[in-house]
């Protein structure tokens, strides 16, 4: 993976301070790398309403990838509200892996807290 991707939300100055440049993931670069796309939806300065708003603002970076492109969604999926179905149905294999890994992560914090 060279190039992440990562949608904020209105408030991201504690998002960029955890990730930083990247360069703890090796996605400090030039070209690529880490990209923090803005929370605008669309081409104007209006913060997005919605998960849906928020995709919509990030087809032009999708548009430009080079390489393939993976979209992560943790589940439940609300389509038409915040994935478009052509998207869901484009990524459905990665979006359920996810899905399925965090229920894994799920089941370990439930063992710990039970014991």
């Amino acid at each position: 993976i060279t190039t992440v991707g990562m949608i904020t939300k209105n408030n991201y100055q504690s998002l960029m301070d955890h990730l930083g440049t990247g360069k703890y993931w090796d996605l400090a670069r030039k070209e690529g790398g880490l990209i923090l796309l803005p929370p605008y939806s669309g081409e104007t300065e209006t913060l997005y309403k919605n998960r849906l708003e928020a995709l919509k603002g990030a087809t032009a970076f999708l548009k430009k990838a080079k390489e393939d492109v993976m979209v992560l969604h943790c589940l439940p999926a609300h389509r038409g509200e915040e994935i478009t179905e052509e998207v869901f149905e484009a990524h459905a294999k990665e979006i359920f892996d996810e899905a399925e890994n965090r229920l894994h992560a799920q089941k370990a914090v439930m063992v710990k807290l039970l014991k």
